[in-house]
């Protein structure tokens, strides 16, 4: 997405950063032995950022998509 041009830059990080937050929440909880609140302040903002990634996304392929 960074290097395709369609997208956009803010786009792209901001789905990187998001997944990467909600991946180290996953590992986090995999091998703690109890969901910590840190964990848990991890994820809230890595799952916002992906809603936003998911809107951002469905715009533009709204936007690609031919006209009938």
């Amino acid at each position: 997405m960074l290097e395709g041009g369609v997208f956009g830059r803010l786009a792209s990080w901001t789905g990187i950063v998001g997944m990467w937050l909600l991946l180290v929440y996953v590992v986090g909880t995999a091998f703690a032995l109890a969901p910590t609140g840190v964990l848990m302040i991890v994820a809230m903002p890595g799952g916002l950022m992906m809603i936003a990634w998911y809107v951002m996304v469905a715009r533009k392929l709204f936007r690609l998509a031919p006209m009938e």
